[in-house]
């Protein structure tokens, strides 16, 4: 879609099923299938497919939302509770980050992600939790419960602070 007008410019259909999550790397678009628990990397300028990626290491399932820090893509998986990690320049695995309720990690129905480059947060719908993944050693550090008997939808970095939505309750908050 131009984003100045609305117009529809196309329709990708290659690579992609039942659509769930979207990230852009500046370069690719990257686009999380909760039906068949792949993440397609689509060329920006003209929509077509660079690859799909998928497969048992990865551990997609139903892929709910991704970010990026230039060099990395972290694709979070709603069904079991994790974050994994892929190199954006040839969608290799690189890491997987898991729920452990034993340690301060505590992915519970992970939903949201987003990353300032520097640091990676994941919010679960489940727990209404906020976590903070180092993307240097993949540690993960639970930082914060948005609201208790809530869960976290959306997440956003404005520059300063981290945003949050808990639809549950219909707030955002800081």
């Amino acid at each position: 879609m131009d984003g100045a007008t609305g117009a529809h410019i196309r329709s990708v259909t290659t690579g992609i099923n039942n659509p769930s999550a979207l990230t852009t790397d500046g370069t690719h678009l990257w686009v999380g299938n909760s039906g068949d628990n792949s993440v397609a990397e689509l060329n920006l300028s003209d929509g077509s497919l660079v690859r799909v990626v998928s497969g048992p290491s990865y551990q997609f399932a139903a892929p709910q939302a991704m970010a990026s820090d230039g060099s990395h893509l972290w694709v979070v998986s709603l069904n079991n509770d994790t974050v994994t990690e892929l190199n954006l320049s040839d969608g290799s695995f690189a890491g997987l980050i898991t729920n452990d309720p034993s340690t301060s990690c505590a992915i519970s129905a992970p939903y949201a992600a987003v990353s300032d480059g520097t640091h990676l947060w994941v919010g679960g719908d489940g727990n209404g939790d906020v976590n903070e993944i180092d993307p240097t050693t993949d540690t993960c550090t639970q930082v914060a419960t948005v609201v208790s008997g809530g869960g976290v939808d959306a997440l956003a970095w404005d520059g300063s602070h981290l945003w949050a939505t808990d639809t549950y309750n219909s707030q955002s908050v800081l």
